[in-house]
C-alpha cells in the first residue's frame, strides 16, 4: 500500500471535509430576554463571522466589532489574530451594546463592543439565582447552602457525603475521571429548581453508599506517573442489591432556618423515579402551589406525569403510561421530553406511542379522564417545539405525513391547542421533499456535561424559526421564516465548490423492502470517489443499530458531518464500499418497527441488516459479497459482534468498539432501559451469587456465541471508558479464547468512549480491513497527520 493512497483517503477525513464547506447548518442562539433576535455564526466566502439577527426588522449585522477584538486579542496574545477568523467558534452575547463572552485557550474572557480591552473571568464556582434575585444556592462540597441579599452564606443541608450528594451527579456520570484531574468546568448545582416565588426549592439527593466500586486502571498516566493509577467510581452493575438511589427533598426558605421535607408518596409509586435531575423538566404553577414533574422506573416500561404539592411535600400521579417494552418522553432521547404542563388551563400535553405511533395528547390535570388526541394518523411527532396560549396553537417536529416522502424528513406542523377533533387545524409548514433540521432542547443533563447545544430552531416566543432545508443530495438553505411557514429573510447557503472541485459525491440513498417488515429500511451507501462500477468492491457495513438513534444522515449536514458517518469517506476511498443504515429495533419510525427485536437474542436485528445487503447485491454487481465486513462502536460494537455471531455467512471481517458485550456485566441504565430488566427466575432482579447471570440477558450477549466465530474480528477498547466498560470487552475476548478463537486485540492506553474520533483509531481499522478483505499489506507505521473531530449526536 502506498503513502499516496493514504494521502487520498484522508482529503475526506471528517476535519477535512467540515473545512471544505461553509454553512452546511445555521444554529440560531436566541438571546432569550431580549425579544427574538439571535445571533449566529456565518462561515460565507472563507471568513468565520458572529452576525445578529433581528426577525422583527429583518436585519443583519455584525454582532460586535470583529476588527476591534482582533486587534485586541492579537496584543493580547502576542499572535496575529484575524478578524475574518477569530479563534472561537462560540460565543455568550448580551446587550446593549454588545458583551461578549468567548474562551480561548482554556480561558473566559468578556469584551464590551466599543471598548479596548477584554476582561478576563474568574472561574469561581457559579451559583444559581433565585427568580427575584434576591437569593441564590451553591454547592460547598456536597452540601447545599444559600446566601441572601447580605452575602452572608446560610447552610441549607448538613450532611452531605461523597456518598450522599446534593445538587449533584452521582459518581457514574460518564466523566468522573475528567471531574478528578480538574478537566471540567464548575457548575451550578444541578437538578436543584426554584419556584416562582423564591420560597421552595426541589432539590436532588443521589445516594450511593451501597454501590460497588469499579476499578477502572489508568495503566499509562495522564500526568506521566510512572506507577499505574486505579480509579475507583461507584456504578452499579445489573442485578447488584446496591442501586444509586435518586431522590428529592423539598426545601422551604421563608424563615432564616431553611425546613427540608422528604416528598411523601402515594400508594401504587413503586419502582417509579422522578427524573427531574436529568431531564430538567420541572413547570410550577404561577402561585408555587403545584409542581409538575415526570417520572419513570428503571426499564422504561412505566412513565408519569407527576404533581408535587410543596407546602404537604405529598406527591400524586397525574397520568400514568405502561407498556410490555419501553417507553419514552419523546421520540429521541438526547432530545427534551415532549410534554408540557399549561397550568392557566389546568392541562397538559402529553406525548405517546400507545396506537403505534408518537402523537400528542391533551390531559386534564384534575380528573382521570383519557388522554383526548391532539394529533393522529398514519405519521409521527417527532418533537413538541412550542405551545402559544395567545393563539392557542401547537407546533412541533413530525415526519412519515406523506407515505412516498422518505420518512426521516422533519416538518414543522401546528395544530389548535382548541381541539374538536384530533389533528384540528393542522398545517404542515415546511416544504415537502427536504429535512427540515427541526430538533427539540437537547436534555438538561448533556447539554451541561457535554456541551451539546441543541437550541430551538423556533424563537422563543414562536413567531420565528429558523429553516435549514437539505437533503441528503441537496445542500443547504437556510431562511428565516415567520411561524406561518412565510419567508422574512434569507440567511444563507452551503457553499460546495470546493468539495465539488476534489470529486467528492454525496451517498448513496437506497431503501430496500424485506419480506415479514410491514416498513421498508432506509439507508445510503458510500462510494469511493474514483468509483468504477466495472469493478468489484468489498463491502463494509458501518453499523450501530441502537435503540435510541439513527445511524444514516438525514440530510446534508449529518451526510457531512452525522456521528456514524464519521471517517466512512476516507474508508471508501481505501477501496470500499460502505454501508449505512437503520433496520428495525431502531427509533423514529414507528413503535412496532422499533420493537421488532426486542426480547429477542438479536435485540439490534443485525440479520435484518445482513438480508439488505443481500437485497442490495442483487442490483449491484460491483458489491462483492464474498468479502463483506462490518465495523461499529459502542451499541455499534454490540452490533458488530452479533453480526459476525450470528451471520457468520454474510460477515467476514469485523471491527469491533467499546461496545456492550455481556449485559449481565454492565451498568444498568445502559441495559435495563432497552433490554428490560434482568430476570433471574420467578421475577427476581438481583442475583444470589457473584457469576449468576440472567437468562434473558445470557441469550442476547455475544459470549454466548464464542464458538460461532469464523471469520477476522478486531475488538478494540479504551482502559478509561466510562460509557462502556473495559471489562465488558475483555470478558468477550475471553470468552472467545475459551472457545478456540483467536480475535485480535487492540489496547489503547488513557483512551475514553471518544477513541472512535480518533485518526490513529481509524487508521488501525482501514489497515484490517485492507489486510483482510483486500489482501493487502498496509503500512502499519505510516502516521496520519489528521486532527480528530466532533461526533455530533443531534
Amino acid at each position: 500500500m502506498k503513502p499516496e493512497s493514504y494521502e487520498w483517503a484522508f482529503e475526506v477525513w471528517p476535519t477535512q471535509l467540515a473545512g471544505l464547506v461553509a454553512n452546511s447548518q445555521v444554529q440560531p442562539n436566541w438571546l432569550g430576554d431580549e425579544g427574538n433576535r439571535f445571533w449566529y455564526l456565518d462561515r460565507s466566502h472563507g471568513q468565520k463571522r458572529f452576525l445578529l439577527c433581528d426577525p422583527d426588522s429583518a436585519s443583519v449585522t455584525p454582532a460586535f466589532d470583529h476588527e476591534k477584538l482582533a486587534s485586541i486579542l492579537s496584543d493580547l496574545l502576542s499572535i496575529d489574530v484575524a478578524a475574518e477568523d477569530l479563534p472561537f467558534d462560540d460565543i455568550s452575547l448580551k446587550g446593549p451594546p454588545a458583551t461578549v463572552s468567548f474562551t480561548v485557550n482554556g480561558y473566559v474572557y468578556c469584551y464590551t463592543d466599543g471598548g479596548d480591552t477584554v476582561e478576563l473571568l474568574t472561574s469561581a464556582a457559579p451559583e444559581l439565582p433565585s427568580p427575584d434575585g434576591t437569593l441564590s444556592v451553591f454547592l460547598e462540597g456536597y452540601d447545599l447552602w444559600m446566601r441572601g441579599e447580605s452575602g452572608e452564606p446560610t447552610r441549607i443541608t448538613s450532611d452531605g457525603c461523597d456518598e450522599r450528594r446534593y445538587g449533584a451527579l452521582p459518581d457514574h456520570d460518564r466523566l468522573a475521571i475528567y471531574r478528578a484531574r480538574g478537566l471540567l468546568p464548575k457548575f451550578p448545582p444541578l437538578g436543584v429548581f426554584w419556584s416562582p416565588d423564591s420560597r421552595f426549592l426541589l432539590c436532588a439527593r443521589i445516594d450511593q453508599s451501597e454501590v460497588e466500586p469499579y476499578p477502572f486502571m489508568e495503566s499509562v498516566p495522564y500526568d506521566g506517573s510512572l506507577r499505574p493509577r486505579v480509579h475507583n467510581v461507584r456504578l452499579p452493575l445489573a442485578g447488584d442489591p446496591g442501586r444509586v438511589r435518586q431522590d428529592y427533598v423539598l426545601v422551604d426558605l421563608r424563615s432564616d432556618d431553611p425546613q427540608i421535607s422528604e416528598l411523601q408518596f402515594p400508594e401504587g409509586w413503586g419502582s417509579l423515579e422522578i427524573n427531574a435531575l436529568t431531564t430538567g423538566f420541572t413547570i410550577w404553577r404561577d402561585d408555587a402551589t403545584e409542581l409538575f414533574v415526570l417520572a419513570a422506573n428503571r426499564n422504561a416500561q412505566r412513565r408519569a406525569l407527576v404533581a408535587i404539592s410543596p407546602e404537604s411535600a405529598r406527591v400524586s400521579i397525574v397520568h400514568e403510561e405502561s407498556t410490555s417494552t419501553f417507553s419514552e418522553f419523546g421520540s429521541f432521547e438526547y432530545h427534551a421530553p415532549s410534554v408540557a404542563v399549561l397550568p392557566d388551563r389546568n392541562q397538559a400535553i402529553w406525548y405517546s406511542q400507545s396506537t403505534g405511533e408518537g402523537h400528542l395528547y391533551l390531559l386534564d390535570l384534575d380528573n382521570a379522564a383519557p388522554p383526548a388526541p391532539l394529533t393522529k394518523g398514519d405519521w409521527r411527532v417527532l418533537d413538541l417545539l412550542y405551545v402559544d396560549r395567545q393563539r392557542q396553537k401547537v407546533w412541533f417536529a413530525a415526519s412519515g405525513l406523506d407515505p412516498d416522502e422518505y420518512p426521516y424528513n422533519r416538518h414543522l406542523c401546528c395544530v389548535d391547542l382548541d381541539r374538536q377533533e384530533p389533528n384540528s387545524g393542522f398545517e404542515q409548514l415546511t416544504e415537502a421533499g427536504f429535512d427540515h433540521a427541526l430538533a427539540g432542547q437537547g436534555l438538561h443533563l448533556m447539554k451541561v456535561l457535554a456541551g451539546l447545544r441543541t437550541p430551538s430552531m423556533l424563537s422563543p416566543d414562536g413567531s420565528y424559526f429558523v429553516d435549514n432545508a437539505s437533503s441528503r443530495e441537496a445542500a443547504t438553505r437556510t431562511t428565516l421564516r415567520r411561524s406561518d411557514g412565510s419567508a422574512v429573510l434569507d440567511l444563507c447557503s452551503a457553499d460546495t465548490s470546493a468539495l465539488e472541485s476534489i470529486g467528492w459525491r454525496p451517498p448513496e440513498p437506497f431503501e430496500v423492502v424485506l419480506p415479514g417488515l410491514r416498513e421498508s429500511i432506509h439507508g445510503v451507501m458510500v462510494l469511493p470517489r474514483n468509483f468504477d462500477q466495472s469493478l468489484s468492491y468489498p463491502v463494509i457495513e458501518r453499523i450501530y443499530a441502537g435503540p435510541q438513534i439513527v445511524a444514516q444522515p438525514r440530510n446534508f449536514h449529518e451526510v457531512l458531518n452525522g456521528a456514524f458517518v464519521y471517517g466512512a469517506y476516507t474508508l471508501a476511498d481505501m477501496g470500499f464500499v460502505v454501508v449505512l443504515m437503520d433496520g428495525p429495533g431502531t427509533p423514529l419510525r414507528s413503535k412496532p418497527f422499533q420493537d421488532q427485536p426486542y426480547g429477542e437474542a438479536d435485540r439490534l436485528g443485525v440479520c435484518y441488516h445482513a438480508a439488505v445487503l443481500h437485497e442490495l447485491a442483487k442490483s449491484r454487481s460491483w458489491m462483492d459479497m464474498d468479502r463483506v465486513g462490518v465495523n461499529g462502536h459502542s451499541w455499534g460494537g454490540h452490533a458488530s459482534a452479533m453480526a459476525m455471531l450470528l451471520c457468520p455467512d454474510t460477515y467476514h471481517v469485523g471491527v469491533s468498539s467499546a461496545g456492550i458485550y455481556d449485559p449481565a456485566a454492565f451498568f444498568t441504565d445502559a441495559a435495563e432501559r432497552y433490554i428490560g430488566s434482568p430476570d433471574y427466575g420467578d421475577g427476581r432482579r438481583e442475583r444470589r451469587h457473584p457469576d449468576e447471570q440472567p437468562p434473558n440477558y445470557i441469550k442476547m450477549s455475544p459470549s454466548s456465541y464464542a464458538e460461532a466465530l469464523r471469520g477476522q474480528l478486531l475488538l478494540a477498547y479504551g482502559d478509561l471508558d466510562e460509557n462502556a466498560l473495559p471489562s465488558s470487552l475483555l470478558r468477550f475476548y475471553a470468552s472467545l479464547q475459551r472457545a478456540g478463537k483467536a480475535p485480535d486485540l487492540l489496547f489503547l492506553p488513557g483512551r475514553s468512549h471518544a477513541l472512535f474520533a480518533e485518526p490513529f483509531f481509524q487508521k488501525q481499522l482501514i489497515d484490517y480491513f485492507l489486510r483482510h478483505l483486500r489482501g493487502l499489506d498496509p503500512d502499519v507505521h505510516l502516521p496520519i497527520n489528521a486532527k480528530p473531530g466532533p461526533r455530533p449526536l443531534i
